[in-house]
């Protein structure tokens, strides 16, 4: 027989992400080129990787899959932007389902314009980027949100 306490723990376990299970990533860019060839790379790699060239198909996957950790998102994109759907998808968004945002853009920006984007992101990237880097700052963004959901759960 189970005690209270031990009930409440299996409650917590079918509703947050099982921390064994290494995090996704999303990638969202209007370019259908583009999220082809992210997705296929990560893939390669050995990521559980989901693409969309729609920031609402974005939206609807976030809210429906706990697993991502790591959302890649054009800045430039005509349905909304990447800032924009940024702030929407982190909005009320609890530590234990935390995650982390990589932009990238192919436009030159103001200095001011980056570091506005950095405040907002956990990295930003420039298109034509090499597969690499890429690659480095999503382990990096991974780990982070990684960290971040650990440090939510309860001792």
């Amino acid at each position: 027989m189970k005690n209270g306490l031990e009930n409440d723990l299996e409650g917590l376990q079918q509703v947050h992400l099982d921390v064994r299970q290494p995090l996704s990533i999303l990638i969202v860019d209007d370019e259908v080129h583009m999220v082809d060839e992210l997705v296929e790379a990560f893939s390669f790699e050995g990521y559980t990787v989901t693409g969309v060239t729609s920031p609402k198909k974005a939206q609807e996957i976030l809210s429906h899959d706990a697993n991502i950790g790591v959302m890649i998102s054009d800045i430039r994109m005509p349905e909304c932007d990447g800032i924009t759907l940024s702030n929407l998808v982190l909005k009320n968004r609890d530590e234990s389902n935390a995650l982390e945002i990589v932009l990238v853009t192919g436009h030159g920006l103001r200095a001011e314009a980056e570091a506005e984007l950095r405040n907002h992101s956990f990295a930003f990237v420039r298109k034509p980027f090499l597969l690499d880097e890429i690659f480095s700052v999503t382990e990096a963004a991974l780990g982070r949100a990684a960290n971040r959901r650990k440090q939510a759960l309860p001792n």
